[in-house]
């Protein structure tokens, strides 16, 4: 379980080399971690604890979205379309989870889903465009 945590603390191998959006990937990456505190609460956690979380991370993830969507449009980024393919499902998925109860089950799924995305995302997906925005410099 640390192991996850420690995963999720920025390092500057995940920066894309945009400022604005290494800030942003921090705040992501910030909100993953808090599923990792509230699901430690386990039972204590309310409907309205879960459902906060959610709400926070979808409106977060969904400014950083536009804007970084933005910014790879804007720099020519070819696999763009795709790109936002991504942050599509993301949000479905959120937004299904949204309907659930603050189970103990429902707590783990959304710590695992957020842990494992952010990382793959920011490492792998967003990693794909630092060329494009470190040409365009």
């Amino acid at each position: 379980m640390s192991g996850n945590v420690v995963s999720l603390h920025w390092s500057e191998s995940m920066s894309v080399g945009h400022p604005v959006l290494d800030e942003q990937h921090k705040k992501l990456l910030a909100l993953c971690v808090d599923t990792e505190r509230i699901s430690k609460s386990g039972s204590d956690t309310t409907t309205e604890e879960f459902a906060a979380l959610l709400s926070e991370m979808i409106a977060y993830a969904a400014a950083h979205f536009e804007y970084e969507e933005e910014i790879i449009r804007t720099a020519g980024y070819p696999q763009c379309d795709d790109h936002i393919k991504e942050h599509r499902k993301f949000f479905a998925y959120l937004n299904a989870l949204k309907t659930k109860q603050a189970t103990s089950q429902a707590l783990k799924d959304v710590k695992t889903f957020l842990m494992q995305w952010c990382v793959h995302h920011i490492l792998k997906e967003d990693m794909g465009y630092k060329s494009s925005l470190t040409n365009k410099s």
